[in-house]
């Protein structure tokens, strides 16, 4: 073969090769382009958990509780005004206070269900109280004529007042009280509900749940405060394990019921004196104090010491943003979403905003 030939030959065969190549690149870059877009994997965002949001206004504290009502007012899926109490002879009794605030809580609220607390503290002719009275509860649901005497009295006071019904905090209860009291919540939420109106019962933490058939259809709250308190030294009002230990107790009961949590702290004198605090109240006694409060990560409550005027000793342990924030999302790992405030006045503007938030 001549020199020239296979020149040639050469010539061509890398020709076609490259030919070859640029036909396969323009083939693939025409098939990606073509090709369906592919869709990028988005991941779905968890939506936080809202709660519904319940608390109490006070009577002894309304200008102020009002104030807080007000800033709560579009997250409030109910108001309780506290408290109507009893007389020596356990008639149904309205302090001058709640008098003076049953026609001023109307400003604080949009759409809010307004029930009205009756406590089972008893006021005596001589101005003092027995508070969580068990022998006024003996009287109250003791008999079925009791039982309708009282539930009438109350059915009355719901009407004059046109609440959306009722809350029950009867305390101390005596083991030989239980079954005539749960008669007494069923007899109650039925005459109730005839009307239209609801029920809500308080229950302390020692409730035998496990034990007696409560009935359903009331709403239960079920109070989450005072581990540390006016029985106790200093310390937390609240922790995490408290939390979750009545969450597991309103398991006991049928449908989706409230912890209720506490705002404010406990002042513990030297001397034995214990004082309960609002937050804004112990916000400024812990100016008094040498250095800044020290934030306890187990309960999330704060604490400071300071002395006052008159050289005595004081211990201060309250809750603020952070510590309502962590009591919150604790009730909500344990799988409850109903919280109940107590209680209203003197909540820093932050705790507010925080509770705005869910």
């Amino acid at each position: 073969m001549s020199k020239h030939k296979e020149k040639r030959k050469w010539y061509l065969l890398t020709s076609s090769i490259i030919l070859l190549v640029v036909m396969g690149s323009c083939f693939f870059l025409k098939s990606i382009k073509n090709a369906p877009e592919k869709k990028q994997l988005v991941l779905p965002v968890e939506e936080p958990v809202p709660i519904e949001l319940s608390a109490w206004l006070v009577d002894w504290h309304w200008p102020a509780g009002i104030e807080d009502a007000k800033g709560l007012s579009k997250s409030l899926t109910s108001l309780q005004l506290f408290a109507a109490y009893f007389n020596h002879d356990g008639e149904l009794l309205l302090t001058h206070n709640f008098k003076e605030m049953l026609p001023k809580y109307k400003e604080s609220i949009d759409d809010s269900e307004v029930f009205m607390t009756i406590v089972n503290d008893r006021i005596q002719l001589d101005g003092t109280s027995v508070q969580k009275d068990p022998d006024l509860i003996s009287q109250l649901v003791g008999s079925e004529e009791s039982r309708s005497q009282h539930i009438h009295k109350i059915i009355e006071m719901v009407d004059l007042y046109q609440l959306a019904g009722v809350e029950i905090d009867y305390e101390k209860v005596t083991d030989n009280d239980w079954n005539n009291l749960i008669a007494f919540y069923r007899e109650l939420y039925s005459a109730l509900e005839d009307k239209g109106k609801k029920l809500r019962i308080v229950l302390e933490t020692k409730a035998p749940l496990e034990s007696l058939h409560f009935p359903e259809g009331p709403v239960y709250v079920m109070m989450a405060y005072n581990l540390y308190g006016t029985h106790s030294g200093p310390g937390p009002k609240a922790d995490p394990a408290l939390i979750s230990n009545v969450a597991e107790k309103l398991s006991h009961l049928s449908g989706k019921h409230y912890i209720a949590l506490s705002a404010g702290g406990f002042d513990w004198r030297e001397d034995g004196k214990i004082t309960s605090l609002t937050e804004e109240k112990a916000i400024a006694l812990s100016t008094l104090s040498s250095k800044p409060p020290e934030r306890d990560e187990e309960s999330g409550s704060l604490s400071f010491e300071y002395v006052d005027d008159t050289g005595m000793k004081h211990t201060v342990w309250y809750g603020d943003y952070r510590t309502i924030k962590k009591w919150i999302e604790a009730a909500k790992e344990a799988g409850i979403t109903k919280i109940a405030l107590w209680r209203l006045g003197e909540i820093n503007q932050k705790t507010i905003d925080v509770l705005m938030e869910y």
